[in-house]
């Protein structure tokens, strides 16, 4: 989405409201239904508006702190049209794969390809077993 459309996902992030019930009610949405818009939303959303970006908990400040802070939204919607861009930008010439790390380095190594790796994860933890498969292949 942000590589293809990021217009449009732009658009639907404007018109969303930031509320801790809107977090709420996107966090309990089943996946299966949702369009491609859908998914990139609620993804942006909950991970842009929650604590540490982990899409768990809604991330705001309490009404008496207002005052004291120069930008209480840290992350304002306005800014999403730019920053967008930029991501589509960034992508354009990057493939991105979501399947096996050693498929992916079996099928596109070459002197000219980069790689980055991130280390395979099962709740959040490395799989240590695999490490070694991992150095290996990029050695």
């Amino acid at each position: 989405m942000a590589k293809h459309r990021p217009a449009e996902l732009a658009e639907r992030l404007e018109h969303d409201l930031i509320a801790a019930g809107r977090f709420m009610e996107l966090k309990r949405e089943k996946q299966t239904t949702e369009s491609e818009v859908d998914r990139a939303l609620r993804f942006a959303y909950l991970t842009w508006y929650s604590f540490g970006s982990k899409g768990e908990h809604f991330a705001s400040i309490g009404i008496h702190h207002l005052g004291k802070v120069k930008r209480p939204v840290q992350k304002t919607l306005t800014r999403v049209r730019t920053l967008l861009a930029d991501v589509a930008d960034r992508l354009r010439n990057v493939l991105v794969e979501n399947r096996d790390f050693a498929d992916c380095i079996r099928r596109y190594d070459s002197p000219e390809t980069f790689f980055y790796c991130d280390p395979p994860y099962s709740r959040y933890k490395p799989l240590a077993e695999r490490n070694k498969e991992l150095f290996a292949l990029l050695a």
